[in-house]
């Protein structure tokens, strides 16, 4: 998949909203879920792993592996 967007932040901030679990778990998912980070191996063959949990306690785990990553610029 290829996502663009446009955001009124730097490529850094961008970036660290994707890699870093603190950051990942305030913004991923609706509004109502809550969501924990069980993995972000944050390197070409690395998997991520985000649980996302409904107000109705059913878990939604989601994963993936990174194709490629470029600090500040491609993930």
């Amino acid at each position: 998949m290829i996502f663009r967007r446009r955001f009124r932040a730097t490529c850094t901030a961008v970036y660290d909203a994707w890699t870093a679990p603190a950051k990942l778990t305030r913004w991923f998912g609706p509004a109502i879920a809550t969501s924990t980070v069980s993995e972000l191996d944050v390197r070409v063959g690395g998997e991520w792993r985000i649980v996302m949990v409904m107000p109705d306690g059913v878990p939604y785990p989601l994963k993936g592996v990174y194709a490629e990553t470029v600090p500040a610029e491609r993930l």
